[in-house]
């Protein structure tokens, strides 16, 4: 009978058991061993390696080794709903104020493996202007916010070079030495600058979103048409952004004596 036969293998189940491995990954242990993820779902140790497989495939997981960490078919669909969270609720009247200074779109993203991901943006109202979309994903190794990412979050580098460092354009750096040489030099001026690397055309600047202790939790980015960067707006636009991100990593709870190396050089 239908109503007594065995629905461990059931969609319904299935999808019970994939939930049950999300939901080991949390805010504070956001990347996870194998092992742990098998010992916290509390499922047969065949059944999760089947599932973490699947969740990969799927862009649900992303692995690192023997470790996984939310992919990015997650963080596309939470960008839609993260307005509660305090990057987004704290950043967005800070995109606003910053798009309005250098009217040009201001924008915050986060890092997935060896891609950032767009979560909230402020577009310009000018009549040209460089579009960034929420959920939009962009690689890590080329653009501003790639460039903060790797230089504040070695993870990040690690993944941009496993990835590899594609040509996108004629002036994509994939050259590991001169991305290390560059990545340097954002740390010392605690941003970062980038022309016509993604697609040519488009120029950024970014700056890194700090959160209690010194942890970087995003980037804060302006995002302008390369003929409007020139010498006069670099320095304002570079100014503008570090002071957004700076007051917004103030807003998330960092103190900036803890890590007065940045933008200290």
């Amino acid at each position: 009978m239908s109503r007594s036969q065995d629905f461990s293998s059931s969609p319904v189940q299935v999808l019970a058991k994939a939930a049950a491995v999300m939901d080991c990954f949390t805010v504070d242990t956001p990347v996870l061993h194998i092992g742990e993820v098998k010992r916290r779902s509390g499922l047969p140790p065949t059944t999760t390696t089947r599932l973490l497989q699947s969740l990969v495939a799927e862009n649900l997981l992303e692995r690192e080794g023997d470790s996984y960490r939310a992919g990015l078919r997650v963080l596309a669909w939470s960008a839609s709903a993260s307005a509660g969270s305090d990057l987004i609720s704290m950043g967005a009247p800070l995109l606003d104020e910053l798009r309005d200074e250098t009217e040009e779109t201001a924008s915050l993203q986060v890092r997935n493996g060896a891609q950032r991901i767009t979560v909230a943006t402020a577009e310009s109202l000018r009549s040209i202007v460089c579009r960034t979309r929420v959920g939009g994903l962009m690689p890590m190794h080329a653009g501003a916010s790639g460039k903060v990412f790797m230089a504040f979050d070695p993870a990040a580098l690690d993944a941009a070079l496993r990835a590899g460092l594609t040509a996108l354009t004629p002036s994509t750096i994939t050259d590991r030495a001169e991305l290390e040489e560059r990545l340097a030099g954002v740390r010392r001026a605690g941003a970062a600058v980038a022309r016509d690397e993604r697609e040519q055309g488009l120029s950024s600047i970014s700056a890194p979103v700090l959160g209690r202790e010194g942890r970087l939790v995003g980037t804060m980015s302006v995002s302008v048409p390369s003929f409007r960067l020139d010498a006069t707006s670099e320095p304002r636009f570079v100014d503008a952004t570090r002071r957004s991100a700076a007051v917004l990593s103030a807003r998330l709870g960092h103190l900036p004596q803890a890590d007065a190396a940045i933008g200290s050089g």
